[in-house]
């Protein structure tokens, strides 16, 4: 867990760096952004298999503004992302 919140720390000082000079992001060829998005990406979800670790996930995932999730999450949104392209008919598909 102590790998995990390093992460999360460390996207959101550079997101807070980010805004105090601006630079940063015109160098980085980001223009015109307020604040800058942030995303965690890390472990799979037998990682937060037990109880107690996917409390902590949870109560960091709702502490924080980042996108935070597992490899399994980025690939179950893949895949529907696929298949909503494939068919943009389907029932109740939000497409705003």
């Amino acid at each position: 867990m102590a790998r995990f919140n390093h992460a999360v720390t460390q996207v959101e000082e550079w997101q807070l760096g980010a805004l105090k000079y601006p630079g940063v992001l015109e160098h980085a060829g980001i223009h015109d952004v307020n604040f800058p998005d942030g995303t965690v990406v890390m472990g799979r979800d037998a990682d937060i298999s037990n109880s107690k670790r996917r409390e902590r996930w949870h109560q960091r995932w709702q502490e924080s503004k980042l996108d935070i999730s597992t490899w399994d999450h980025i690939l179950n949104r893949g895949r529907l992302m696929g298949e909503r392209f494939g068919n943009p008919d389907l029932p109740g598909t939000d497409w705003t």
